[in-house]
């Protein structure tokens, strides 16, 4: 917003910068927000202004030098960053389904990652390679925060995010004639491998062991007398 004072033949006028609020997650990007001082809570940091990054893992030298702002960043809108005491935060909602594993190939300073709203990661100070600090599931639903605040000198984060496997499970299938699996009937014992899609469209692979079992027919020639009873099978 912008102020205006005016007095008797003198006027100031000064721009404040106001915080978004809420601040967003980027859908399938990460939206980068930067604040002034040094606070990962977020607390005591005004909002200065965001830029956007469309990879998947986080490297903040791609945007901007280490010695620099992230306010130099390309397509950056908003208020000039300090080179020093500001904090960056990375916000993103939306991966390509599958099963991941996070590293944290570096930070200077601070760092907090946070998936799904829990802490998973935190230390002060800067620090290098926290090999998978978290392995799992992640699809179009999921959000992720990287919460990097700067002191004084040099300033980056990387943080690596690599897609495993297909999602795989396995399972046991037992029946006598036939056994139903995924809508479709099998009479005879196999493995089968189903690839399966979500709605988010994450494939995962299911591996069915089938057990089919013949049925057997007896007959059986009793007699009985009144008030008597027999067990078959």
């Amino acid at each position: 917003k912008i102020i205006t004072e005016e007095g008797v033949g003198a006027s100031d006028t000064k721009v404040e910068f106001i915080r978004a609020n809420p601040i967003t997650s980027g859908q399938n990007v990460w939206n980068v927000h930067a604040y002034e001082n040094r606070d990962r809570s977020l607390v005591a940091t005004p909002y200065r202004g965001t830029y956007v990054d469309s990879d998947l893992s986080i490297n903040t030298e791609n945007h901007y030098a280490i010695n620099s702002s992230p306010s130099t960043a390309s397509g950056y809108q908003g208020c000039e960053v300090a080179v020093d005491y500001f904090t960056l935060e990375h916000y993103r909602t939306g991966f390509p389904c599958g099963k991941y594993q996070i590293d944290i190939e570096g930070h200077d300073d601070e760092i907090d990652l946070y998936v799904d709203g829990e802490l998973i990661f935190s230390q002060s100070g800067t620090g290098s390679n926290h090999n998978n600090i978290w392995t799992g599931k992640l699809n179009g639903s999921s959000s992720i925060r990287v919460i990097t605040a700067e002191g004084y000198g040099s300033s980056f984060t990387k943080v690596n995010f690599t897609k495993l496997d297909t999602i795989q499970t396995t399972q046991e299938v037992f029946g006598c004639d036939s056994v139903l699996v995924h809508d479709k009937y099998y009479t005879d014992s196999k493995i089968v491998v189903d690839t399966l899609h979500s709605s988010y469209g994450c494939d995962s692979v299911v591996i069915s062991y089938i057990t089919v079992y013949d049925s057997e027919t007896y007959f059986y020639d009793i007699t009985l007398c009144e008030g008597e009873s027999v067990v078959v099978g």
